[in-house]
Parts: structure tokens; C-alpha cells; sequence
């Protein structure tokens, strides 16, 4: 698509680093055609993206997409992100979609706080939830957020975070990489029941701990096994007790009892998923409500 020489401030996507089989070219390109967008499809890399708006200071300053698609070091993509924001710190958004393997919330969050709007790993999306991500952060006329603040924590006012969890090796990844992570970055207070010794019958120290806090994150995915029946036990408690409760649910078991089907769910594919819908879901609630990415 070429540019539009009467227009001095021309919307601008480019593509970085996809590979042939992935469907975003196809998706960028096909959303350029329909709206007033300048495809920068000849540029392959962010260095020569960031020379082209260094020669272009109009091109992209009032909307603008990148999509960075990266299977290398966190350094080279957050780096990037960065630069090409300081290049157009005020156009509309960039996206950031990565092809590698790297499903640690740390580095999806590295990639927020570097200026990202979204951070993927394949398999955590389908072609029609991608084409609809990028339209929604192109055409937002606000901060673009791709996942919602939960609903059922708007009357908490001091949060502080209980987590109950099976103890497999996944659901550990899960916690460590996924919940754990969000928590940290937003300053949020939490403990799940081992961080304390407990002195008392178990269930007794547990509904204790479930006591001393306000929301209660439950990770009620059997992990390859038997639903545990401590996991529920415990999130009937915190229920009964009119904790507010968000439920996480690895999105390949969907299965729910049904005495727990109309509380809030969060469902996510991968510890990165799960790290950025806690983060988005719990950042006006947290302690860093005011801040903002750059």
C-alpha cells in the first residue's frame, strides 16, 4: 500500500521478523487495505524501522503498529521496544507479538513496562482473537488494555491476596512464573499456605490464613490429574465467607463443577498468559494504580 502524499501524518504498520506460516502478515496487511494505514512490508528489521521514522518524522505519528516477532534474547526485543517508542513516544500503540517459546510472566511484563500493549506466545490465541486484538488497539481511542479489570473486586479496598493452589510441578511453574510474578510487580501482598509454618490442624491454619485476607486466587486446574479435593474444599471456604475469589483455570480443562460456574474465571493458556491477565486484571486495585506505562 503506498503512501498518501497529502496527508503529512499517515497511520503506519510494519511487521518485524514474522515467519512465512505466521498469519499476522496476512492480518496487518489485510487491515491496511481497509483503513488508512501505510505498510511498511519492505523493512525487516526494528534497527531499519527505527532509521525510516528517523527520515520520516510524520510516518506513523498518528497511529501506529508494530509487531515484533521474536524467538531471540529478552534483551534484543525489550531493547527495541524501547527505542522504537522513543521514536514515536505519542503514536497510538505498538504490539508486541512474539513467536519463541518464552512463557515467563517476567519477561511478557519486561515487555509491557518497555512500552508493549501485548505481549503473545503462540498457542495462547487463534487468527480471529489476534485480528481483533490489533483492531482494538489500533482504533482505541484510550489506554488500550487487552484484557478487562475483574468485576467482582471493585468493593475490595485493601487488597491483599490468598492463593490456593495443588502442589504439582505445573501448578508450581504456574505460581511461580505466572501468579507470583503479577503479584511482585504490582506490590500486592500474598501468601499461599506453605510460605507459613503452620502450627495448628492444617485446614484449621489454612481457613485462618483464607481469614486474614481479602481476595482469594484459586488455581482449580487438575494438571494432567484427579481434581483436588483440598483445592475445592478450600475455595468453598473463602465462597462461604464472602472473599471476593478469582478463579484460574489452565484453559485446556474447562471442566467446572457446577456449584462454582457462576463465579468470575480466569482462563490462560501459558505462565505468560496467566501473568498478564492477574496484571491487568488487579493493576487499579494495586498500589501502583497511578502509574502508567511510558
Amino acid at each position: 500500500m503506498s503512501r498518501e502524499e497529502n496527508d503529512p501524518n499517515p497511520n503506519l504498520a510494519v511487521v518485524l521478523g514474522a515467519p512465512k506460516e505466521d498469519p499476522i502478515t496476512e492480518i496487518v496487511a489485510a487491515y491496511c487495505q481497509r483503513r488508512f494505514f501505510y505498510y511498511a512490508k519492505s523493512v525487516r528489521k526494528a534497527s531499519e524501522l527505527i532509521q525510516l521514522l528517523k527520515r520520516e518524522p510524520d510516518l506513523g505519528k498518528r497511529r501506529s503498529l508494530v509487531v515484533l516477532c521474536s524467538g531471540s534474547a529478552r534483551y534484543s526485543l525489550t531493547q527495541s521496544i524501547r527505542r522504537i517508542k522513543k521514536q514515536r513516544p505519542k503514536a497510538a500503540r505498538i504490539v508486541i507479538y512474539a513467536t519463541g517459546l518464552e512463557e515467563d510472566g517476567r519477561f511478557a511484563l519486561d515487555c509491557i513496562q518497555a512500552g508493549a500493549c501485548d505481549y503473545l506466545v503462540p498457542g495462547s490465541y487463534d487468527v480471529n482473537q489476534l485480528q481483533e486484538r490489533l483492531t482494538l488497539a489500533l482504533e482505541s481511542d484510550t489506554e488500550y488494555s487487552p484484557y478487562p479489570p475483574f468485576e467482582n473486586l471493585r468493593s475490595v479496598r485493601r487488597l491483599s491476596v490468598f492463593v490456593v493452589t495443588p502442589f504439582a510441578a505445573l501448578a508450581a511453574d504456574d505460581y511461580r512464573s505466572g501468579i507470583m510474578v503479577a503479584l511482585k510487580r504490582l506490590k500486592i501482598p500474598y501468601q499461599r499456605a506453605d510460605d507459613e509454618r503452620l502450627f495448628t490442624f492444617l485446614l484449621s491454619g489454612i481457613c485462618r490464613q483464607i481469614d486474614n485476607h481479602t481476595v482469594v486466587i484459586c488455581n482449580i486446574s487438575p494438571f494432567g490429574r484427579a481434581p483436588n479435593p483440598n483445592v475445592f474444599l478450600e475455595t468453598g471456604y473463602a465462597v462461604a465467607t464472602k472473599k471476593a475469589v478469582i478463579l484460574a483455570q489452565r484453559a485446556s480443562n474447562r471442566k467446572v463443577p457446577s456449584d462454582l460456574q457462576g463465579l468470575e474465571r480466569l482462563e490462560y493458556v501459558n505462565c505468560a498468559d496467566l501473568t498478564l491477565k492477574l496484571y491487568f486484571g488487579l493493576r487499579a486495585l494495586s498500589p501502583l494504580a497511578r502509574w502508567r506505562r511510558p
